[in-house]
């Protein structure tokens, strides 16, 4: 009897969750009877041959945007991290294999990170919460007074424009990765029938929104760059390092026309 290629792959121990196999999958690391696989959903057969090729094995494909970002930045985690919008754990894992003494997992979600992960003793779930309604009393309740020494935020289906104020109250002193997702930046208007901002004026346009709303509420940008792989169905992000300083923004005007000068 057939099976989808992502159920396949966990029964036969190659990934932990279905997320991961199409991780794996997406990323052209399974390849089945010899041949490298392409989608999650496509059918094999009891005795086709499945197999994971050598690389770097993160829980998500987010693991890989994060450890790019962590490289070009120049930015080694330490101490305390918080990861707003852990989702299975992508970039948890990866501030986890790079130095992360602990990190605080926080999601909308519930029963999202991978097993693996979430039974880490460093790392404090706290799932169901919404990023924008966090508090300080709560953040100190589970991994008490210790300031965050690095914040990477992964958030889908909001504006990081919503949530700048919240990152500057919850950690003013710490460096910050922010995964920009012009999908969730930019009105419906911009989106093709598959969700994907194809235009690169309007990503563009995406990324200067959340740079000046953050400029605004005290952030400046010491970095930008596009996204090692893309994001869902296909859409380019960027990643930038913000730092709570309060920087005239004209610099980070610049640095945002450089970037798409060259694409």
């Amino acid at each position: 009897m057939s099976e989808r290629l992502d159920i396949e792959v966990v029964i036969r121990e190659l990934a932990r969750s279905r997320s991961q196999a199409s991780a794996l999958i997406t990323s052209g690391r399974i390849s089945v009877n010899g041949r490298l696989a392409k989608k999650p959903s496509s059918k094999i057969e009891p005795g086709d041959k499945v197999e994971l090729s050598a690389g770097i094995d993160f829980v998500s494909r987010a693991g890989h945007k994060l450890a790019h970002a962590l490289s070009e930045f120049g930015v080694a985690p330490a101490g305390l991290c918080l990861d707003a919008g852990a989702s299975t754990g992508g970039f948890t894992q990866v501030l986890l294999e790079n130095g992360a003494e602990k990190v605080l997992a926080v999601d909308v979600g519930h029963n999202q990170l991978a097993d693996f992960i979430r039974d880490d003793p460093r790392v404090v779930n706290l799932e169901g919460q919404n990023l924008r309604h966090l508090t300080s009393e709560q953040v100190i309740a589970a991994v008490g007074e210790t300031p965050f020494s690095l914040v990477v935020v992964d958030l889908s289906f909001i504006s990081l424009t919503l949530v700048t104020q919240k990152l500057a109250e919850l950690a003013p002193t710490a460096e910050q990765i922010w995964l920009i997702k012009p999908q969730f930046e930019v009105g419906k208007h911009s989106l093709s029938a598959t969700g994907v901002v194809s235009s690169r004026n309007e990503r563009k346009r995406a990324v200067e929104q959340v740079l000046r709303g953050a400029n605004d509420d005290g952030f400046s940008s010491h970095g930008l760059i596009e996204s090692p792989i893309k994001g869902t169905n296909g859409n380019v992000e960027y990643l930038s390092l913000m730092k709570f300083e309060g920087l005239d923004y004209g610099v980070e005007q610049i640095m945002v026309d450089k970037l798409f000068s060259t694409k």
